[in-house]
């Protein structure tokens, strides 16, 4: 049977041939009968003039990929950047067909090795295929807009800030606490939902900003006629002051609903720091299919700790400084891990000391300076600073609460957990 893409339109039959005499009275030699015209192979004709094949192309595809057109170029790989299997090939070339772009007959051999948009309608056309001017270069500063939207999304929904509250200029790490585990994920998901971009990009790590990823994934236009940079979206400025003195605040961060990487994965995590309430979290993360194990000091081998130091009772800065040394020895154990997870547990206030704090549990914020340090350190780590306020709740409440926010908090680098109710991150202005 003849696929639908392979039928051929109705090819008109040559004319018959006049009726060839042949001389029988005289001896004469007999000239030769004309020769019988055979049909050379059909190929891939061109289509009328009136056909735009490349951006007829590009409109196909838009519908069945349902990327927007002006995001889709003819240089696109099928499958890398666009996702198009042998199926959705097939389902192309029968709508090019069904609106007459291809008027003859194709074959599947040869189709079956091109890879690129540009390769099929060259193909069908005969010919070389100038660049559509789709909305590529006239829009590209809509479609660096929605680069730019998508992105806003994808960190809406890995970080679970609301979407309205998020902005380009934001730092990564210090206004939204992505950290580099969480930089991969929100990488990994652009590129499935933006056709075009490279799946084995290596991830560099001088993204600061927002505004930076969107220039990395190349949907930053050039200046040209069509597309001057004045009419571009602009993002704010963009702080890059390798020194200076901010102020921090705490800003309203909901649950995401996702574990920490690396919680879940097998490994047992060791939870050690403070006596009796080490066995409580232990015990409430196991509820929960994590192997954690109480212990009083983390074993040779381990890669995964929740350090609860900084819920201990301190007198004096003396105790104190003795709870950032013990952190500090579980960081040095850890350091040669290379996908280590380090979780510090404190009791500053339930908002790391931005209001008024307890002067002598003030130094416990060497904690959650340790860990955004080792953060920068190792970039393959899950870590995570905790400030819990313990307030008029028992162990067994406290170890709830921390087992919730390992288990279905999200990607924030700091996270405050007053007793009142709430979780919040901090945000430097």
């Amino acid at each position: 049977a003849t696929s639908i893409l392979t039928a051929a339109a109705p090819v008109i039959a040559p004319p018959p041939l006049a009726p060839i005499s042949v001389a029988t009275i005289a001896p004469a030699p007999v000239a030769p009968p004309a020769p019988v015209v055979v049909a050379a192979p059909v190929v891939a004709a061109a289509p009328a003039a009136s056909v735009d094949l490349g951006a007829l192309l590009l409109s196909i595809v838009a519908d069945k990929t349902g990327y927007p057109a002006e995001m889709i170029s003819l240089d696109m790989d099928l499958e890398a950047d666009l996702g198009v299997d042998s199926i959705k090939r097939v389902e192309i070339l029968a709508a090019l067909h069904t609106q007459g772009a291809v008027v003859a007959k194709t074959e599947p051999a040869k189709m079956s090795g091109m890879h690129t948009l540009r390769q099929i309608a060259e193909y069908l056309q005969g010919g070389a295929v100038a660049s559509a001017p789709v909305a590529a270069l006239a829009a590209s500063a809509a479609a660096v807009d929605d680069v730019a939207r998508i992105l806003l999304g994808v960190v809406a929904e890995k970080t679970g800030y609301p979407v309205e509250m998020l902005d380009l200029a934001m730092d990564i790490e210090a206004d939204l606490g992505i950290d580099s585990i969480k930089r991969v994920e929100i990488l990994a998901a652009m590129t499935e939902r933006v056709p075009g971009i490279a799946k084995d990009r290596a991830v560099p790590p001088a993204l600061h900003t927002l505004a930076d990823i969107v220039a990395y994934l190349g949907a930053t236009p050039a200046p040209t006629a069509a597309t001057p940079l004045a009419d571009a979206p602009k993002a704010k400025p963009v702080r890059r002051a390798e020194l200076g003195r901010f102020v921090l605040e705490l800003t309203p961060a909901p649950a995401a609903g996702f574990a920490a990487p690396g919680l879940v994965d097998g490994e047992p995590v060791f939870v050690l720091g403070a006596a009796g309430l080490d066995s409580a979290v232990a015990t409430a993360l196991r509820s929960n299919g994590v192997d954690a194990r109480a212990v009083d000091a983390l074993p040779d081998g381990a890669k995964r700790c929740v350090y609860l130091g900084g819920l201990r009772s301190v007198e004096d800065e003396v105790q104190a400084t003795a709870v950032n040394r013990e952190a500090f020895v579980v960081a040095q154990r850890l350091a040669n891990v290379d996908d280590a997870l380090f979780v510090t547990v404190q009791d500053t206030g339930g908002h790391f000391g931005v209001q008024n704090a307890d002067a002598r549990r003030a130094w416990l914020a060497g904690l959650p300076a340790l860990i955004k340090t080792a953060a920068l350190e190792w970039p393959r780590a899950t870590l995570k600073s905790i400030d819990l306020e313990r307030g008029a709740r028992d162990d067994a409440a406290l170890a709830g609460a921390i087992a919730d926010e390992l288990l279905r908090g999200g990607g924030e680098i700091e996270v405050a957990l007053p007793a009142a109710g709430g979780r919040y991150a901090l945000r430097s202005v």
